[in-house]
Parts: structure tokens; sequence; C-alpha cells
């Protein structure tokens, strides 16, 4: 029997796809994706599940570059097509402009999507669930149960973002404690992840990828 294995990602992640094309090049995993951003890409042998229709042109997320292949469709009425792209693009960069508003946006959407992600979880009934970055994605995985959670942290997601505000370090606990694996790029990570309830006695496995390394 397979086992079941999604990824809880924004798919337009390098460092996100590149672990989704290893795993989908095994016979013994069934792969399945549920994107919080919009991904025009496929992936060979994997179900993408788009949780947006958005399409963030030109936009970079926080370990990757997140720029789609599909591109405006001016062909039809050009005008409003025109006026949406701008828009769209307009008030991402003032979302993004504005650390704290920003900050809410990730929160905001964190409650928005839970219950669409724990629909889809039902649905798909995967043995794991991969959760790739503590902000928006790792907060989601930590309100399902069931499969068991994977989570894998990036950069300043430990030290920055899992101790901005009351709401944000209650979402941070509520995953930590839940992780039973934890791909992590630093020591340092792994020891504050600990504050914020994950277990010592639970898998860890260090992955270098924006922490770096001290050779000295």
């Amino acid at each position: 029997m397979k086992i079941k294995l999604c990824f809880l990602v924004d798919a337009n992640s390098i460092h996100a796809r590149r672990w989704i094309e290893y795993f989908a090049s095994r016979i013994e995993f069934d792969v399945f994706i549920v994107s919080t951003e919009y991904c025009a890409y496929t992936i060979a042998n994997t179900k993408l599940l788009n949780l947006s229709k958005r399409i963030n042109y030109g936009a970079i997320d926080a370990i990757g570059s997140s720029n789609t292949s599909e591109k405006p469709n001016f062909e039809k009425n050009n005008r409003f097509s025109l006026f949406k792209f701008i828009k769209r693009n307009y008030l991402y960069k003032k979302i993004r402009g504005s650390e704290i508003i920003f900050d809410y946006y990730k929160l905001l959407s964190t409650l928005l999507l839970v219950n669409r992600v724990r629909k889809l979880i039902l649905e798909i009934k995967p043995d794991i669930v991969h959760a790739m970055r503590l902000p928006i994605e790792g907060w989601i995985a930590g309100f399902l149960n069931g499969p068991k959670l994977v989570v894998t942290t990036f950069g300043n997601d430990m030290i920055y973002y899992a101790k901005k505000y009351s709401l944000v370090k209650a979402f941070t606990n509520n995953i930590m404690s839940k992780t039973k694996l934890y791909f992590v790029d630093s020591e340092r990570d792994r020891f504050i992840s600990e504050i914020y309830g994950f277990q010592p006695s639970s898998l860890v496995q260090n992955t270098i990828v924006t922490g770096g390394i001290k050779i000295d």
C-alpha cells in the first residue's frame, strides 16, 4: 500500500518543488499538493490543489521565487484586464510595503484557509502532512487532526515570526507541539522550537537551506 503524502506549501517555491519532485519520483508514495498561493506549474505524478485563484505576477515569497509561467491575458476586454492587473499588483505591493499590515494579512489568511484545508485533508486522508514554512502553512497545519505532521522552517521563521504577536505565539505553539518530524536549517532554531512546544524526543533533521553554516 502506498503512503499518502500531502505537502502544504506555496507550490511556486523552488525549495518546496525539489522536495515534492523527489517523493513524486518514488513509487511508494502518492503525492498531493495543497498550495496556499496559486500555482500554474504542474509536477508529474502529483495532484495539485490550489487554495487561491488569484495570481501574484512577479511576487516573491519568503523562501524562493513565486513567479508563475502563466501571464496576463489581455486579448479579451483589454482595458478591464489591464485595470485588474494594475490593481492587484498595486494593492499587493502596498500590503507587502507595510510590515504590520502584511503580518495581519498573514494571520487573516491563516484563519480564512483553515476550514478549507481541513476539508481537503478529510477528502485526501493523507498519512503525512508536510508543512513547509511557518507562516502560514505551519500555522494552518497546527489546526489539523489525524495525519502525522512534518514541519520545515526557513530563515527567520523561528526568530522573527514565531514570537511577534500573542496570536502568532499561540499558532506556533499549536503546530510545534504536534510536530513529529522537524526539518530545521540551523541548530539555533531547533533549540528555539522547544520554547514553542516542540518535544526534544521528536525527530529532528538539519537541512542547510537559508541559515548557512559556520565553518570556524
